[in-house]
Parts: C-alpha cells; sequence; structure tokens
C-alpha cells in the first residue's frame, strides 16, 4: 500500500472554530494524504487566512478561493449546498493531475483517528468493487440518536473515501437544492455497480452535532431534513420509521414532528432535477427492504 494513494478535499466556510482539529487530525494520520485541498466558501471569517498559514507551512496543504462564485451562501439555503458541490468540484480539479488512487472527502468538523485512512484505504485496496466507503461516526453525546432501524446500507455524512475512478464516473457532487449531497452521491455509485462497505475500525468523530451549526433553528432544520428525504425518494413508511428513530434527539417530539411534517411538504414543491429518477427508485427499493428485515427480525424475536 503507498503512503500517499490519495487526497482529502474540504469545503470549509466560517469554520474558522472547527477547521483546527481537522488540521490537527490529518497531521497523525499514520497513513498521510497526498494532497489536502481546502476551498474556501464566501467565507466571512478568518477560515482562508487559517488555512493559506497552514498552506506555508505544509507542501501537502493548498487552499482555493471560491468568494464571489454566484449568490452568497447562507445556513441551510439552497445556495449553500450548491457553493459545497461547486467547492468540492474546484477542489478536485486543483489536484485532478496527480496521481492517487482514492479521494477523502471530510467536512471541517470531522476528526478521524489516526489509522482512519490507513483502515479505509486497506478496505478499499482489497475489495476493488468498491467505490465508496465511510468510517464510523461518533457524534457528540447530547446528538447520539438511539438506533431502532438496522444501520442503512447508504453511506451518508460529512465524510466519504471515494475510489478515484467511481468519483469522476458518477460526476462528483451534484447542487441539490435541499441537500443530501453526499446520499444522492452513495445511490449513483451502487448505480453504477460498485460497493459502499462500511469500515467499523476507522472512526471518525463529528466534533458538531449534526445541524447544529451556529444559528442554526433545529426544528428548521428538520424540517428541511424531511423535504430533502422526500425529494430523494424516500418512502412514506421510512419516514414514519425515521420521526420515530429521532425521538431520542433534542428537540424530541416536536423535531420528529418538524421532519414528517418537512416530508410531507415536499410533495407540494418541484422535484429537483439534478437528482436522477433511477437514484429515487433505488432509495425507496433499499428504505423498503431495510423495513422488512426490520420486521422479520422482530417476528424471530416474538417467536421465541
Amino acid at each position: 500500500m503507498a503512503t500517499d494513494n490519495y487526497v482529502v478535499l474540504t469545503a470549509a466556510r466560517n469554520e474558522e472554530s472547527f477547521l483546527g482539529g481537522l488540521h490537527a487530525s490529518l497531521l497523525a494520520q499514520t497513513h498521510p494524504p497526498r494532497k489536502w485541498v481546502i476551498s474556501v466558501n464566501n467565507s466571512q471569517d478568518g477560515t482562508e487566512a487559517l488555512a493559506r498559514g497552514w498552506a506555508k507551512e505544509h507542501a501537502f496543504i493548498s487552499v482555493l478561493s471560491i468568494s464571489g462564485s454566484g449568490p452568497a451562501a447562507g445556513n441551510g439555503s439552497a445556495p449553500s449546498f450548491a457553493h459545497k458541490a461547486e467547492a468540492i468540484r474546484r477542489a478536485y480539479e486543483a489536484v485532478r493531475e496527480e496521481k492517487y488512487a482514492y479521494v477523502g472527502i471530510l467536512d471541517a468538523d470531522m476528526r478521524p483517528e489516526d489509522t482512519c485512512f490507513s483502515t479505509l484505504c486497506k478496505l478499499m485496496d482489497a475489495n476493488p468493487e468498491a467505490g465508496l466507503s465511510v468510517g464510523r461516526l461518533h457524534e457528540p453525546a447530547e446528538h447520539a440518536i438511539r438506533r431502532f432501524l438496522p444501520a442503512p446500507q447508504v453511506s451518508t455524512w460529512g465524510a466519504q473515501f471515494f475510489r478515484r475512478d467511481c468519483f469522476e464516473r458518477i460526476g462528483f457532487y451534484r447542487p441539490l437544492r435541499w441537500g443530501g449531497l453526499d446520499v444522492l452521491a452513495a445511490l449513483m455509485v451502487r448505480e453504477h455497480g460498485w460497493q459502499t462497505p462500511m469500515a467499523p475500525d476507522a472512526r471518525i468523530d463529528h466534533a458538531r452535532g449534526m445541524g447544529s451549526h451556529r444559528g442554526t433553528n433545529l426544528l428548521k432544520t428538520q424540517f428541511r431534513y424531511g423535504i430533502r428525504d422526500q425529494k430523494l425518494g424516500m418512502p412514506f413508511r421510512y419516514c414514519l420509521a425515521k420521526g420515530f428513530n429521532r425521538l431520542g434527539n433534542r428537540p424530541r417530539l416536536m423535531g420528529s414532528v418538524a421532519f414528517v411534517g418537512g416530508y410531507l411538504a415536499g410533495f407540494t414543491l418541484p422535484a429537483d432535477p439534478a437528482i436522477p429518477d433511477t437514484c429515487r427508485r433505488r432509495m425507496r427499493r433499499e428504505q423498503l427492504e431495510i423495513l422488512r428485515e426490520r420486521l422479520r427480525r422482530h417476528s424471530k424475536r416474538s417467536a421465541t
């Protein structure tokens, strides 16, 4: 296994308080990246200055600025997702001529343990059918959700590890109106015949709970998550199960109501043309199978 056969891409907007943790985590990797490209996305704090300071100290770090490329991004607004997709595409273009096998995409608030990428590379090296893998994500205690559903096959969150050929084949991240770029990427990977295995030994800590950005209204966030999942093709039965699943997380009852309400509101909004119908159908098939498996397990336990 080569010691630098992957690159890491990060889209960062107003992440001055979190990016340092990711920087420290990447420096500590037993299997360091060939390149780390930080694509600064309309930041209004010290994110870019911080990143450029590191780039002067470490040759493997480079920084791009995409400020002014389109409308200003806002917390949870539609343009922010388009900006993230563009930021990742631009970061990839910056290292297209480099020689490497894998592409890691990490949000600024992710903290991979020191053996994380060594583990991911070994998994992908051993399985040429694997197009995408993710590690085992650990949320902050106050954001941890009790899991009533079996672990989904969809490889999501702000930390994904692609085979380079696969990442190019799916056309990178797509600029979705309501979010879910990583979910759609995983669906597209499987639509193209690749596997998306999990790597439970590759631990990644999430420094900030899902949907807990500064100034974020948690109920509005859950409402948007509901719209997002409806647009991606989630069946209503799975929406109800997911709403029940998140009762263990704050805000408990109202958060679940907001999520289901957002899902229903999604039917009144135009479809997102960036989401292929084949991926919507795959999402529905996979999630209905998850529910059937859950019922089978429940029936077996009841029988005993």
